[in-house]
């Protein structure tokens, strides 16, 4: 279940502004450049760190400290700028960008080529998300969730080494949903449903419509809480729930992991936002259902969706030039093992790695909109 093309643009609205005051981050005026922060590499506007003397990340609760460091010498997210601002009018001189900012001053001259180039490829997949999420063809193919994944990588950036490993785990996380959001894309909402019903043995009058499951659920609380079981009964009776499991979020949450959980293992691929409209009627518990998928992901399951999506797509008459290019790119992405020391020898070589990644992510990004027909 996709966005509709407003709520898709007001939504992803919300991760342009600084999640601590909420005010849209801005080029112009430097008070509110975005502006990231040490030790965890999030966002952060620069009028919540001087003047309301903010010392926690809003996004990970991490303290940070800029000690002596004067706040313009703090790196600013320019990928980040780039998906809401003119990019032409933005500094391209690597120099006037960081040259002030002590982490990328103090680097050898070969890791700053390695910053610059990473900080390069994510631009680049900035403006290509930025014209895919404008793009009014493109925009309801893209989940909440995708989108939310789409920020999370561009909202981290780091000059240092001791963090890169959130960039490879960003990457991954948004390329899986890619997969699932163009998939679901492709799906008949019917055929969902019938393949659903088989692979869990129950007829169509069996199945409960979605705007029951609440209702039952809280009926079995209801019912054992007006109907308690005497000890010795407690593992006699179905009707027993644990203690862990006597809140409704709780028993909800059991309820879809075992549901989602089997349909997993049958090779089906179903969104956050299908399964809390499948299960409940509506997407707001698709945070929670992708919560729950998370669980159940392994590199198995996201090359298996790789696999899955370009079937559908060569079946759908993509050009197999494209599929080709996006199979490289993205078959590449489960595979991947970064390991990150202190040693400078293997710092450079993760440097280079995460270089290597995001490059071949980038390439499989531009295939996108190819794919949607």
């Amino acid at each position: 279940m996709s966005l509709s093309k407003q709520s898709i643009q007001s939504y992803y609205m919300e991760f342009l502004c600084c999640a601590t005051c909420s005010h849209d981050f801005e080029y112009e005026n430097p008070l509110y450049h975005p502006i990231t922060l040490p030790m965890c590499g999030h966002t952060m506007c620069k009028y919540c760190i001087i003047i309301c003397n903010e010392t926690k990340c809003p996004q990970d609760q991490i303290s940070f400290e800029i000690n002596h460091t004067p706040i313009d010498q703090l790196p600013i997210n320019y990928p980040l700028l780039m998906i809401f601002y003119d990019s032409s009018k933005l500094p391209k001189d690597k120099e006037q960008r960081h040259g002030q900012c002590p982490s990328y001053m103090k680097l050898d001259i070969k890791t700053k080529s390695d910053f610059e180039t990473i900080e390069k490829f994510l631009g680049e997949i900035s403006l290509m998300f930025k014209r895919i999420i404008n793009d009014r063809e493109c925009q309801l193919i893209f989940s909440r969730s995708t989108i939310r994944k789409i920020f999370n990588l561009l909202n981290i950036q780091f000059i240092d080494c001791k963090n890169l490993f959130k960039i490879l785990k960003a990457i991954n996380s948004l390329a899986k949903h890619i997969c699932i959001d163009f998939i679901v894309h492709y799906q008949d909402h019917q055929q969902l449903i019938q393949y659903i019903q088989s692979n869990i043995g129950l007829r169509h009058e069996q199945i409960v419509e979605s705007d029951m499951i609440e209702t039952i659920l809280k009926l079995i609380l209801l019912f054992n809480e007006n109907h308690p079981m005497k000890q010795n009964d407690k593992f006699s009776s179905t009707l027993y729930i644990k203690s862990e499991y006597e809140k409704y979020e709780n028993l909800r949450g059991v309820f879809d992991s075992t549901f989602i959980g089997m349909i997993i293992k049958t090779g089906l691929i179903v969104s956050s936002e299908q399964w809390s409209s499948l299960l409940y009627g509506d997407v707001k518990y698709e945070v929670a259902m992708e919560i729950i998928i998370k669980k159940f992901s392994t590199s198995d399951t996201f090359t298996k969706s790789i696999e899955k999506l370009l079937q559908i797509l060569e079946q759908a008459g993509v050009h197999q030039n494209n599929l080709s290019k996006f199979e490289t790119s993205f078959k590449f992405l489960p595979t991947i093992y970064l390991n990150i020391n202190n040693d400078n020898e293997d710092n450079r070589l993760s440097w280079m790695k995460i270089a290597l990644v995001i490059k071949t992510f980038r390439e499989g990004v531009q295939c996108l909109p190819y794919f949607n027909q």
